[in-house]
């Protein structure tokens, strides 16, 4: 068994598939509000149906991590 937070999530910023950057947010890493907003932005460019399942994926996500206040916080802009 492994703990994410063990691993570094930076090379999962290489990576094109959005689910590897929602998983770099359970992740250790040096900025974890920059990994939401990268997370956010490439939400922003998928597909209406793709984006309404990753946002409540990262929520749930950010939450492991207390950072859904954060999340709803940049969602207002």
């Amino acid at each position: 068994m492994v703990d994410i937070w063990s691993l570094d999530g930076d090379p999962l910023l290489e990576s094109e598939i959005l689910d590897d950057h929602m998983v770099r947010i359970l992740a250790r890493q040096a900025d974890t509000r920059r990994a939401v907003r990268r997370v956010s932005e490439k939400i922003a460019v998928s597909g209406s149906e793709r984006r309404a399942k990753a946002l409540a994926a990262l929520m749930l996500l950010a939450g492991l991590r207390s950072l859904a206040g954060f999340i709803k916080e940049m969602c207002r802009f």
